[in-house]
């Protein structure tokens, strides 16, 4: 599969509450910015830094970019704080009280219970809502050329979180690109001039009514001002298969909801798609299944050898013995991910804790080095090498990962 076009993400790959760009400029979208704001939060997860916005209140449904979140289980969520009826937009403030800002239910925990990488859209269920967060209302008509929309992000070019920007739709069209971490998507796309940052990944781009019509994603990288946001009509599908019936508590799918359907000529997207919903639904036969009709289909899939390495790594931490079989198998995967793409820190990472699992901690600390050295930033690679440091008895250097980590995060 051959993918001519490379966009850089805009998730910020970086610690906990990352600075943003200028406050919001009083424009004809301000209106529109105000409603935003009790709709729209920063994500903190894989030591990247995103946005999300609320899709449905009642369950409490958050929607991001599948980039920002991956398959992470749970991760941090936080809405705009205020004093005396105004927000604090001082990156500061969030970084200096996060503990004070989780026990006023301004910070909140959410899982992912439905993605799609293709898209490259997910879905969070929150364990809490904020009294003053409302979901903001899917727009019926799609977005044209000349429309004017409106978002709210969190870059981090400045010292201030969720910030306005405004822009003209250029065209809509359904579109396929890969991002720098090799992650492949298709689906319709709206292209916007407006400026799009690291950090403003997964927030909501609205229509003048405040309507959703699409959820930035990437800036292409040879280009200024060509900014792809995902469209609506993508979202839907995924928001609707997610169970009805979701229980009000923070939670996973549960084993009996079901997956949805192959289309009648699947690609290999198609298979390894469904595999991550089978194994959020801890189906991992099936995930299995779905991987090997997945690199059937495209032996050179690295993200569907990444994921089902995911799934024999998981296996074999639930099996009380005989484990070594499905952990070498995990190692084996992840060996030819990397071999595909030598640039996944993802992947060097999770290949470092089956190693550690298998207590090889020399090698487990050169994948940790290797994620590190392709992302710099990855809080959780300097955490778990710390670990393995500690493990192998030297303290010196496992004080001095996890001290990078907390640097990284705050915590």
């Amino acid at each position: 599969m051959s993918h001519a076009k490379t966009f850089r993400l805009a998730a910020l790959a970086a610690g906990l509450l990352v600075p943003a760009a200028s406050a919001a400029e009083r424009t004809p979208g301000s209106g529109v910015y105000e409603r935003l704001l009790h709709s729209v939060a920063m994500i903190e997860a894989r030591g990247r830094q995103g946005t999300g916005w609320l899709a449905d209140g009642p369950r409490r449904l958050l929607v991001t970019n599948y980039h920002v979140v991956g398959k992470e289980g749970t991760v941090t969520v936080v809405f705009p704080d205020y004093k005396d009826g105004k927000l604090i937009a001082e990156s500061r403030h969030y970084k200096e009280n996060g503990p004070a800002l989780g026990r006023r239910g301004r910070a909140v925990r959410g899982r992912v219970v439905a993605s799609d990488p293709r898209r490259d859209l997910a879905v969070l269920q929150l364990g809490d809502l904020p009294d003053d967060v409302v979901p903001l209302k899917l727009a019926t008509e799609p977005a044209a050329p000349s429309d004017r929309v409106h978002s709210v992000g969190n870059p981090g070019a400045s010292d201030a979180f969720w910030v306005y920007t405004s822009g003209t739709v250029r065209q809509a069209y359904r579109n396929r690109f890969q991002y720098q971490d090799g992650q492949q998507v298709e689906a319709r796309v709206i292209e916007t001039q407006a400026p799009l940052n690291p950090g403003d990944s997964g927030g909501p781009v609205v229509n003048d009514d405040g309507e959703v019509v699409g959820v930035n994603a990437a800036g292409k990288s040879d280009a200024q001002l060509v900014s792809l946001c995902i469209d609506v009509s993508e979202v839907r599908p995924l928001l609707a298969g997610v169970g009805r019936g979701a229980a009000p508590e923070d939670r996973a799918p549960s084993r009996g909801d079901e997956v949805a359907a192959l289309p009648r000529n699947p690609t290999a997207a198609d298979h390894n798609n469904r595999g991550v919903d089978f194994y959020a639904r801890e189906q991992y036969d099936k995930a299995i299944a779905e991987y090997a009709h997945a690199l059937k289909l495209d032996p050179g899939y690295a993200l569907a050898y990444k994921n089902r390495a995911l799934v024999f790594h998981k296996v074999g931490t639930l099996m009380r013995s005989g484990a070594r079989p499905y952990l070498n198998q995990a190692l084996a995967d992840y060996g030819i991910a990397l071999h595909i793409n030598p640039k996944d820190a993802d992947a060097y990472r999770e290949r470092g804790l089956v190693r550690a699992r298998l207590g090889d901690y020399d090698k487990a600390i050169a994948d940790y080095s290797a994620a590190v050295d392709v992302n710099p930033k990855f809080a959780e690679a300097y955490r778990d090498r710390g670990k393995a440091y500690r493990e192998k008895g030297d303290l010196d250097k496992a004080n001095a990962d996890l001290d990078k980590a907390i640097k990284l995060t705050g915590r």
